[in-house]
């Protein structure tokens, strides 16, 4: 009984603990592949900007914050934005470029783009 009870109160924790990093992986956003880097860097970056959001009740998978970052492709300018719940685990991405959205998906392609946020 002991086992079971602490096996159910470790599963309300992880769920409830804010801040938890989860392992992403590189996205294909059309031409794009974005780097783990880059989307762990965006991430951060808006966690730290959205810190005062953390009081309100989240729960996982619920969109918390979306983070920006602009990048030049090939004379194009990007708009990379990442959606993520509170443990910090991607909701979706999307670019928009050129008056369009393209939706990105998961990869295990290499990046063409794998660089942190300029500080």
């Amino acid at each position: 009984m002991k086992i079971f009870s602490l096996i159910s109160s470790v599963a309300i924790l992880s769920h409830l603990t804010p801040g938890i990093e989860a392992a992403t992986s590189n996205y294909r956003c059309r031409h794009l592949v974005l780097g783990s880097v880059t989307i762990d860097s965006i991430i951060a970056h808006t966690f730290v900007n959205q810190k005062d959001k953390l009081q309100y009740d989240w729960q996982p998978n619920q969109k918390f914050a979306t983070g920006a970052f602009d990048l030049d492709v090939k004379d194009v300018n990007v708009l990379i934005e990442v959606d993520m719940d509170v443990q910090k685990k991607v909701l979706d991405i999307r670019v928009l470029a050129l008056d369009q959205v393209f939706p990105c998906k998961p990869t295990q392609e290499r990046p063409n783009y794998n660089e942190p946020l300029p500080a």
